[in-house]
């Protein structure tokens, strides 16, 4: 989607804008939230990709990507045993 490309090529706002463009057009879209992980991710917002990786997870069952996401975000916080369940 537009969305990842922008964050692809190092645009985190654009790549905001494109998630809550999905969301109007389809409200609650684990794509959009799994881009917003990935945007909060890219900025160093560990805590806020977790929780939206996880919201993804919660939503659509098991995701390698928001999986990944939620594992990084939580070793970058310092809960490793938590990254490490994530990953698994």
């Amino acid at each position: 989607t537009e969305g990842a490309v922008a964050l692809g090529v190092g645009d985190p706002d654009a790549a905001r804008r494109w998630a809550d463009e999905a969301d109007k057009a389809r409200p609650g879209t684990a794509a959009a939230e799994l881009l917003r992980a990935a945007v909060c991710y890219r900025r160093g917002q560990w805590k806020e990709a977790a929780e939206r990786a996880a919201a993804v997870t919660r939503q659509v069952g098991p995701d390698p990507q928001a999986s990944l996401i939620r594992g990084r975000a939580l070793l970058a916080v310092g809960r490793r045993d938590e990254a490490v369940s994530a990953l698994a």
